[in-house]
């Protein structure tokens, strides 16, 4: 998992999908059974499911369409669950490792998020602390031109901002 996230490892990701499907709804690991496996492990987490659609594993391409609503929901509820400290371990941290090493150097270590990124797309979703203050947030941009490093920028600015 630590792997998956924090070098946005898209073979791993997929194979961690298929797996979930696997080990919970047996075999052959197919997309659509992952999906229903994943769906059941994370049923008591409080997800509106209505603004998600799973379609792969990795978020290659857009068959995968959630809000930043409901990514946040998923954040707040990670961070109280039992999983939760590894799951927010998994994350890079901001200005130090991942793929979030070389941004946010100004507040390093404030934040722990996942990016994603296609060629219209740019995301960002996950913790943000300062002080005693711990922040959820979710990013996502879509239909972009001329690529994420505008929008990357931007993200950050507002991370700054905030941790402020």
């Amino acid at each position: 998992l630590a792997h998956t996230n924090k070098h946005s490892h898209n073979g791993y990701a997929e194979t961690l999908f298929k797996l979930v499907g696997a080990k919970r709804g047996g075999m052959p690991a197919t997309n659509e059974l992952a999906q229903q496996s994943v769906r059941k492990a994370l049923d008591g987490l409080a997800i509106r499911w209505d603004k998600v659609r799973l379609g792969n594993g990795s978020g290659l391409y857009h068959a995968d369409q959630v809000t930043c609503e409901a990514v946040v929901d998923l954040l707040r509820s990670m961070a109280t669950d039992p999983a939760g400290p590894v799951w927010r371990d998994s994350l890079p941290i901001g200005g130090r490792d991942g793929t979030l090493r070389g941004r946010q150097h100004s507040f390093a270590g404030k934040v722990r998020a996942k990016t994603g990124t296609l060629d219209d797309v740019s995301g960002l979703a996950g913790y943000a602390e300062s002080g005693d203050r711990r922040y959820y947030f979710a990013f996502f941009f879509n239909g972009l031109r001329g690529g994420p490093g505008p929008v990357r920028a931007a993200q950050d600015r507002t991370l700054q901002r905030l941790l402020q």
